[in-house]
């Protein structure tokens, strides 16, 4: 179908324009906070481009909520009535597999997680034990501010990079299984840069956990 034409009445200078329907839209951010870096330096000054929502979306409903998903189940299950391996089973062997998965990804990424944070944290209070040792104070503590700012500044640099990363996490997902879809929050990208940036904190000493 065509595009609409959407005409504008001036009193001096009538005006007509077409609506496109394939116009590009802007990106929008997810953390506007002194945390998220939002636009990245990008259309300073216009405070009512901060807030799109845009790309917020509501998820889908729960199929086993609805009677006509169910009607049609029940009808699958009909057809194939007296077969071993049937829809029933295939989903109920994938739901298993899929949370076994999820605790054996989960279980993984916390593990190393918790060995690179506990090698930095040695490895930074080891070579300060040595330049106390060795009766340099004053290097060692120039060395000491120097590394705690160091991680501190790589991950804020993975918060840069990615803003949904930022925080404890803890609210994006409430969003998600309240039905809001954000954007990016299950991301590759928002994993490494979460992971990678929670490491760093930790071996910076910044009051955050690794949970």
């Amino acid at each position: 179908p065509a595009s609409p034409i959407l005409i504008y009445f001036h009193p001096t200078t009538p005006k007509t324009t077409m609506a496109s329907p394939s116009a590009p839209k802007k990106r929008g951010f997810i953390r506007m906070d002194s945390l998220g870096g939002g636009n990245h330096g990008d259309d300073h000054g216009d405070s009512s481009k901060h807030h799109s929502t845009e790309n917020y979306d509501s998820l889908t409903y729960v199929t086993d909520e609805s009677d006509a998903w169910r009607a049609h189940m029940a009808t699958e299950h009909y057809y194939h009535r007296g077969k071993f391996w049937n829809q029933g089973k295939h989903e109920t062997s994938m739901r298993y597999v899929l949370l076994s998965l999820v605790g054996i990804v989960q279980a993984a990424v916390a593990y190393g997680t918790n060995i690179c944070s506990s090698y930095f944290i040695s490895s930074k209070y080891n070579h300060v034990y040595a330049l106390l040792q060795d009766g340099s104070v004053f290097k060692s503590f120039i060395y000491f501010v120097c590394i705690q700012l160091g991680f501190a500044m790589i991950a804020s640099a993975f918060v840069w990079l990615e803003p949904v990363a930022a925080g404890s996490g803890i609210p994006e997902v409430k969003c998600y299984l309240n039905g809001i879809d954000i954007p990016r929050i299950g991301d590759i990208k928002t994993l490494i840069s979460k992971v990678l940036g929670v490491i760093c904190s930790v071996s910076a000493g910044l009051p955050v956990g690794k949970e």
